[in-house]
């Protein structure tokens, strides 16, 4: 089967359960033909990312507005910049959370005007991530507990539990060893078992 021909739910499925270096193909296929300016191979990327982009933002703020627009602002930022994308040094996913972090650095900071979410839709066929991501006050109570975190124990917990990053990908979106990860990870579990009240 052709990458073109290929549909997300496929690519997911090579993806999740057998063959990831099939998968790993179809990535760099779909990565190799947005940099050379395919906005349906950009569109699949987006299909593929946009959930796991969403749930480590909203975890940073709690706040399902600013997380959409960040969402959105993360990826008109991608394709606008696709060319400043190093595929041999990093992988598109983790290139993509380096810019949400540092989107979320910068809304912080200077309280970023993002990009509305409509405005990129069109690269979806999708329903909103608003209707996909239904608020629970299990997610919020988590969200609360991760803000007790400092910010490294934060992106780790969420890019290794929520978003399933492995730990090699998380030591290079912070640009520090995998020991160093393991480390901030058992913090962070410890910080939130006394959280809890597990201690």
């Amino acid at each position: 089967m052709s990458v073109d021909r290929m549909t997300l739910s496929q690519t997911f499925r090579l993806k999740s359960v057998e063959d990831d270096s099939q998968a790993a193909l179809v990535m760099d296929t779909l990565v190799s033909d947005a940099l050379t300016g395919d906005s349906n191979s950009f569109a699949r990327l987006y299909d593929y990312f946009v959930d796991g982009i969403y749930r480590f933002i909203y975890f940073l703020v709690l706040d399902r507005k600013i997380a959409e627009d960040l969402t959105a602002h993360v990826f008109l930022k991608a394709w606008k910049n696709l060319d400043r994308f190093k595929s041999r040094e990093e992988s598109f996913g983790a290139w993509l959370y380096l810019l949400a972090s540092s989107a979320v650095d910068e809304e912080q900071r200077a309280h970023l005007e993002p990009a509305p979410a409509e405005e990129f839709m069109a690269f979806s066929s999708r329903t909103p991530l608003d209707q996909n991501i239904k608020p629970h006050d299990e997610v919020e109570s988590l969200g609360k507990a991760l803000q007790t975190l400092d910010r490294e124990q934060q992106e780790v917990m969420i890019l290794k539990f929520l978003s399933g990053i492995t730990t090699d990908e998380i030591a290079n979106h912070l640009g520090q060893s995998a020991d160093y990860v393991k480390i901030l990870q058992r913090n962070a579990l410890q910080a939130l078992s006394r959280h809890y009240g597990y201690s």
